[in-house]
């Protein structure tokens, strides 16, 4: 057998590489190191490197001839017919003679070989790194290997993949959020934008300011508050006819002695109604017209119906229908009349505010810096797009201009219905002027108008206004309310009541350094800070640059080369600065300069009666607080020792989250949802409080209207159909209209 420990000078000559059995059993060693097969013996080394070797050369050992002696070495007997000899890598070729194959052949199998020792030389190589970074890792302690995360410690591919799905996972989370966030953006101007499509307009270029729309709604308001009054007489009078002819007593002589003279009383008295309300009676008309039906059509139909009814009967002759429903579409005019003076009214007072304040604090819903939903919060803003926020559609209106439609085909259908059945044409008018009048319901226009003005003029008191149905939605849909430091705590009710300063050589280099940074956190002590400055002649504050804030309850920033941290007592725990023993360290503000307790500052904070009686209407109202408080010293049990407030409702969010939410910036693009013209946590929260309630009022109102128009109609269908027209008559209906409108009243006052 050859000497398996010599160079191969065949293949060195034939191919210029070194291919040698050493090579081989290292790419060997080194796969069977990586799988666990690191004490294989020698013989099987071997065997491999002689398959590895036959592979390359294109040949196939012929294991019958081949013998294993007892040190473990292959031992080949040769047939004699063989006259060529293939050397194996390592070999030493020496006294063989090796006939010289055909020149083609030879040329190709050497090109076939440099090819796939070329492969194999890569191979090789690539798996002698991996062998010698496992072997570098067996080198080290099991205490290393597990610090560094190599050898056994090795991370397998299984924890990889996994890693490689939480990353994926958090990848679509930050992604679906983004998504959400964007949604939340679109759906904040939602109304505004289809107010837009409708006009074509979709910039506020041409907006009115808050003036011109007071000088519009203003001027209309003394006009309707005229009209008022002898509307309501007519009603008073069509109502006593009606009611004295029904059940015969208190009738006038005239009304007695002929049908006719009575219906031709309440068609006149509605005709002069009409003239009171002609503004009502055109605007419904204008919208039947236009293709946009309302409130205001249900009206003005159901005083057209009633008028022709009354003109059937007087000069028909035909009296056996009943009464006609005059004194109904009197009141349900009247109804309107008083629902649009309380809008107007209450536009009165939203325009009056917007147009007395210059630089107003507005208040609108923040998408951007909660997850959770939109939180209201106040700051410096424009009035630019209150006007067109206050005049979109409210609930009520909405409903009825899809309501309507089907309210008045269902009566055209049914009494048309009735009409042919009976076979008596002139019943027609006489039941589509019956359910036209139970579906005007008195209250319509009143269901949004008359809590909105009982709000705007609420609000009037604070110096603050809401932006009609929408603004209040923003409100209603927010999940809290932010409050910030001086809402808390105003500055009146905050004093410096001791100073101590550590270092007396440089006492004025300690307040500004510790004044400039409270100043640049915006904290609510920056004005006593500022005030403190000037009293050691230093006005201006320093430049502060990386200013940081902690989460544990401080700020830090170098000034001047000097690292300066402000923060509470733990904070100044938490960084390793020794504060004095036996010192209350409530309500204090530590200042340290380059890691040496620099400054001590006690801040005493008085309770405020405003902000108390706030606090306690914003839990009687269940709104959430959200206290972006950038004064660390102002914590849960400092609120709840001063105000005597449950605090656990509320939400203190990271000191990151506060800084974000309690931006003083100046956003003039912003649509306001409100406006405030004076400061004060009072005028705040009563905005988002009433806000929120005329969401609910409203409602509640829509629903009990709709209650009592669908069930009255449905009423009356039943009882014409049956031919009652006496329990179907004018007086019921009047009577049972005057109990739900009263019902209605009531509630909004809760």
């Amino acid at each position: 057998m050859p000497d398996l420990n010599d160079k191969n000078d065949f293949f060195e000559e034939e191919m210029g590489q070194e291919y040698s059995l050493e090579s081989i059993l290292a790419e060997y060693k080194g796969s069977a190191f990586i799988k666990g097969e690191s004490k294989t013996a020698k013989h099987e080394l071997e065997k491999q490197a002689e398959k590895i070797i036959a592979e390359a050369l294109g040949t196939a050992p012929d294991s019958s001839n081949a013998q294993i002696d007892e040190f473990g070495d292959i031992n080949e007997t040769p047939d004699e017919d063989v006259k060529t000899y293939h050397p194996r890598s390592g070999d030493v070729v020496k006294n063989h003679n090796i006939p010289e194959p055909n020149a083609k052949k030879k040329k190709r199998g050497i090109e076939k070989g440099i090819r796939e020792v070329e492969e194999r030389i890569a191979r090789v190589s690539k798996i002698e790194e991996q062998q010698e970074k496992m072997f570098s890792d067996r080198e080290l302690s099991d205490d290393e290997q597990e610090f560094f995360g190599v050898g056994k410690y090795a991370v397998p591919e299984i924890t990889q993949a996994v890693e490689g799905e939480v990353e994926k996972t958090i990848s679509d989370e930050l992604k679906r959020r983004e998504r959400r966030r964007k949604r939340r953006a679109e759906r904040r101007n939602v109304e505004s934008r289809r107010r837009g499509e409708k006009s074509g307009e979709t910039d506020l270029e041409n907006e009115l300011r808050p003036s011109d729309a007071l000088r519009i709604y203003g001027s209309r308001t003394g006009g309707l508050s005229i009209r008022l009054f002898p509307m309501f007489i007519l009603c008073i009078i069509m109502a006593w006819i009606t009611f004295s002819r029904a059940y015969g007593i208190l009738m006038p002589d005239f009304i007695r002695r002929s049908d006719k003279n009575f219906e031709l009383f309440l068609l006149f008295s509605l005709v002069a109604s009409v003239v009171v309300c002609f503004d009502i009676v055109m605007l419904g008309l204008t919208n039947l017209f236009s293709g946009r039906f309302s409130q205001e059509t249900l009206v003005s139909l159901s005083v057209i119906l009633s008028a022709a009814d009354a003109a059937v009967m007087a000069f028909g002759g035909d009296h056996s229908f009943g009464a006609p429903f005059c004194a109904v579409s009197a009141f349900s005019l009247f109804g309107a009349l008083w629902g649009t003076y309380k809008g107007r009214k209450a536009f009165y007072f939203t325009f009056k505010t917007a147009s007395n304040v210059k630089v107003p604090t507005i208040v609108s819903p923040e998408w951007e810096r909660l997850n959770e939903g939109s939180v209201m919060t106040k700051y410096v803003g424009s009035t630019r797009g209150f006007v067109n926020k206050s005049t979109e559609s409210d609930l009520a209106e909405t409903v009825y201009t899809r309501l309507a439609p089907i309210l008045i085909a269902i009566s055209v259908i049914v009494a048309a219905l009735i009409a042919v059945l009976n076979k008596k044409p002139k019943l027609f008018i006489h039941c589509l002027s019956m359910f036209l009048a139970i579906s005007a319901s008195f209250r319509m226009v009143h269901i949004f108008n008359a809590p909105f003005f009982r709000v705007a003029k609420a609000l009037y008191a604070h110096g603050a206004a809401i932006a009609g149905w929408s603004g209040a939605c923003d409100m209603n849909n927010a999940v809290g309310i932010v409050y910030k430091d001086s809402d808390i705590f105003p500055e009146n009710e905050i004093s410096i009541s001791g100073v101590k300063i550590l270092q007396p050589s440089s006492a004025a280099r300690v307040v500004c350094y510790t004044g400039s940074i409270i100043i640049a956190a915006g904290i609510g002590t920056s004005r006593l800070f500022a005030q403190l400055m000037q009293e050691y002649n230093s006005p201006n504050p320093y430049r502060v640059e990386e200013f940081s804030c902690y989460e544990s309850g401080g700020v830090g920033a170098y000034i001047e080369g000097h690292h300066v941290i402000v923060g509470s007592s733990a904070f100044m725990n938490l960084m390793g600065i020794r504060l004095p023993p036996s010192l209350d360290y409530k309500s204090t503000v530590f200042s340290a300069i380059d890691d040496e307790l620099a400054g001590i500052f006690v801040i005493s904070y008085s309770p405020s009666n405003t902000v108390k009686h706030a606090l306690q209407d914003m839990r009687s109202a269940k709104i959430s607080p959200v206290y972006a408080i950038r004064d660390f010293n102002i914590t849960p049990s400092l609120i709840k020792n001063r105000y005597k407030v449950n605090v656990s409702e509320g939400e203190f969010t990271s000191y990151t989250a506060r800084f974000e939410l309690s931006q003083k910036n100046e956003d003039y693009s912003q649509i306001p949802s409100a406006i405030l013209s004076r400061e004060g946590i009072n005028h705040y929260t009563e905005a988002v409080y009433r806000g929120k309630n005329l969401v609910k009022q409203t409602k509640t109102g829509l629903a009990i209207t709709l209650f009592e128009t669908l069930t009255g109609l449905l009423l009356l269908i039943l009882l014409v159909s049956a031919g009652s027209f006496t329990a179907a008559s004018a007086a019921n209906t009047i009577t049972y209209m005057l109990i739900w409108a009263l019902i209605s009243e009531l509630i909004s006052f809760f």
